[in-house]
C-alpha cells in the first residue's frame, strides 16, 4: 500500500516546526515510495537517538504532510487508513521532566552569546531574560514594552491559553534589539513583518553548533532560565507565574526532578562513621 503518490512531501502549508521534520524524512526516503513499512523503518531508526516527544512531533508532521498530498481529494476511507498506519507506530510515553543535560550552564550560556552574531546573541539574551515561549517573544509589540530605569516591563498579551503576564528584559537587551531589528510594530521584525519561528530556530541551531550544542532550540533558553531561577532560591509559585504556567504543579513536574542518591537513601555516611 502506497500512502503518497510522490516521495517528496509538501512543506509549504505546514507549521514552521514541521517543515524540517518532513524535509529530513524526504531526504532519508530517497527514491523509495511512502509506504507503511518505510514509515515504520524510519521511526525504528530514529527511536535509537531521539526523545519520545521529538518522535511524536515528527509523526504528526509526516501524517499532516502525507494528507496534504491528496488535498481536498482525501476521502474518509483514506484518512482512516492513514490514521491506522500511524497508530501502529508507537513511540511510548514522553518524559515530562526537563533533564539536566538539556539545561545550559552559565558558562555555556555565555559561550553561546559570545559565539553568535550580534542579532542572534540579542535574541538569545531576550529569550533567556524573559523566559518566554518563542511565539510570545515574536508577538511582542513595542507598545507592550515600558522602560523603567534599567529594566523593561513587557506585557505578554497573547500567551498560551490566552494568559497575560509581565516579563522583563534588561534595558541593554531591549535597546540592542530595537537598534538591530528596527521594528516598527514588533520588537523583532524581518522585512517589516513579524519574524518567523523557523528563522529563530535556524539562528539558534547555528549558534549552538558553534559551541558543540546541536540540541539548542528556543525553549532551551526558557528551560535554562526557569532552572536558574529555582536554583537561585526563587519560590516555585513565583517561577510558575513568570513562566505563565496555569498551576505551579506544572512547573514542578518539568523542573523539580532531583533524584535521590544511593548515599542519601542508604545513609552510607552514617554507616561509615
Amino acid at each position: 500500500m502506497t500512502l503518497a503518490r510522490t516521495n517528496t512531501l509538501p512543506t509549504a502549508n505546514l507549521p514552521a516546526a514541521y517543515r524540517s521534520d518532513v524535509q529530513a524524512f524526504s531526504s532519508w526516503l530517497g527514491s523509495r515510495a511512502v509506504k507503511p513499512e518505510t514509515i515504520k523503518a524510519y521511526f525504528r531508526e530514529l527511536e535509537k537517538t531521539h526523545r519520545v516527544s521529538t518522535l511524536n512531533r515528527k509523526k504528526a508532521a509526516l501524517k499532516k504532510a502525507i494528507a496534504q498530498t491528496r488535498g481536498s481529494a482525501l476521502t474518509i476511507a483514506e484518512q482512516a487508513q492513514l490514521n491506522a498506519v500511524f497508530a501502529e507506530v508507537k513511540m511510548g510515553k514522553a518524559e515530562k521532566a526537563v533533564l539536566e543535560h538539556e539545561i545550559l550552564t552559565r558558562e555555556e550560556l555565555e559561550a553561546l552569546i559570545a559565539n553568535a552574531g550580534k542579532k542572534t546573541a540579542a535574541i538569545v539574551a531576550a529569550l533567556y531574560e524573559s523566559a518566554t515561549r518563542v511565539s510570545e517573544l515574536l508577538s511582542l509589540r513595542l507598545s507592550d514594552c515600558e522602560v523603567r530605569g534599567e529594566t523593561v516591563h513587557c506585557e505578554i498579551r497573547r500567551g498560551k491559553n490566552k494568559q497575560q503576564r509581565t516579563v522583563y528584559l534588561t534595558r541593554k537587551t531591549f535597546e540592542t534589539l530595537k537598534s538591530l531589528y528596527r521594528g516598527k510594530t514588533y520588537l523583532l521584525e524581518k522585512n517589516d513583518k513579524e519574524m518567523s519561528r523557523h528563522t529563530v530556530y535556524v539562528l539558534l541551531r547555528r549558534a549552538g553548533a558553534a559551541i558543540g550544542r546541536t540540541d539548542i532550540h528556543p525553549h532551551t533558553l526558557r528551560h535554562t532560565k526557569a532552572s536558574h531561577l529555582l536554583k537561585a532560591g526563587m519560590s516555585l509559585p513565583a517561577v510558575s507565574a513568570y513562566l505563565g504556567h496555569s498551576d505551579p504543579a506544572i512547573t514542578a513536574k518539568y523542573y523539580l526532578h532531583d533524584k535521590p542518591t544511593p548515599e542519601a537513601v542508604l545513609g552510607l555516611k552514617d554507616w561509615q562513621t
